[in-house]
């Protein structure tokens, strides 16, 4: 499946600048997933791993967007108190 996705990769008018792979796929889902707060448990149970430490330990880091929506939060909440 990797050289399939290697060719389709190729005749892009904008290539992705890394290598594809099944498991880039999997990574993103679970990354977009955990950015837009779908609960551990739900990610864990659709992709299959026996329990939520597989998730978190290989799959789910902070992302530019959690930083900045973090920034956001406590933006909001300054501005509340002063």
């Amino acid at each position: 499946m990797s050289k399939s996705l290697q060719r389709a990769n190729e005749r892009l008018k904008k290539p992705i600048p890394k290598h594809l792979s099944p498991h880039i796929f999997r990574h993103t889902t679970i990354s977009i997933l955990s950015e837009n707060k779908i609960p551990l448990k739900t990610i864990t149970d659709r992709v299959g791993h026996p329990d939520s430490e597989v998730t978190t330990s290989i799959y789910t880091h902070v992302t530019k967007n959690m930083k900045d929506e973090a920034i956001n939060v406590l933006d909001k909440v300054m501005k509340k108190i002063f």
